[in-house]
């Protein structure tokens, strides 16, 4: 029989976020969202062959074992509630681009890029290859669109179908779309990222 606290956990999700200067000057940052309830994937992403011997080295080490200098800034728990977004909305940069993992019990979001600076390093440390464990479920970008997430299944390391990203509406308690990479109307909401 579940306990109370138990009970109330399922309706949170924490958020820890970390940031790093990337040579002196370049701030980025990295979101994992724990979730308080059990769910399960029915497969796990197969890395690229490409892809395959670097991701042999960095899985040494569970994932993000390659971002080790990133500091802990903030710790949040939030509630499952009708402002959850809207808190997503102000704890993360809206306009920004993001690099996703979803693994076994927690989402990895990394800032990609920003508008103003397209900077080459900070989309280099935010692949997927770096990010992302051996037990990948779901993989792609995400962007915020109004008051949406947008997830697609853009991934070179591990080329997740949409079918596999599924996953995401069954565990996470944002309003959201999901989008094949494919599509014809994917740039119109990635283009300007």
């Amino acid at each position: 029989m579940k306990t109370r606290k138990q009970n109330k956990n399922k309706n949170y999700i924490v958020v820890e976020k970390y940031e790093t200067n990337i040579l002196g000057g370049l701030l980025t940052h990295l979101y994992i969202i724990h979730f308080n309830s059990a769910y399960s994937c029915s497969k796990k992403l197969t890395i690229k062959s490409t892809q395959k011997q670097l991701g042999q080295l960095l899985f040494k080490e569970p994932g993000l074992a390659y971002l080790t200098q990133r500091k802990l800034s903030t710790t949040k728990l939030y509630k499952k509630d009708k402002q959850l977004m809207a808190k997503m909305k102000m704890l993360m940069d809206p306009t920004e681009k993001y690099t996703y993992c979803l693994n076994k019990n927690k989402l990895i979001l990394a800032e990609t890029k920003t508008k103003v600076n397209k900077s080459q390093l900070k989309n280099l440390l935010s692949k997927h290859i770096l990010l992302c464990g051996d037990t990948t479920c779901a993989s792609g970008e995400m962007i915020f669109h109004k008051d949406t997430m947008i997830f697609d299944n853009s991934s070179g390391t591990f080329e997740p179908s949409v079918r596999d990203i599924q996953l995401l509406k069954k565990i996470l308690p944002f309003k959201m779309r999901l989008m094949n990479m494919n599509s014809p109307i994917h740039a119109e909401y990635f283009r300007d990222y």
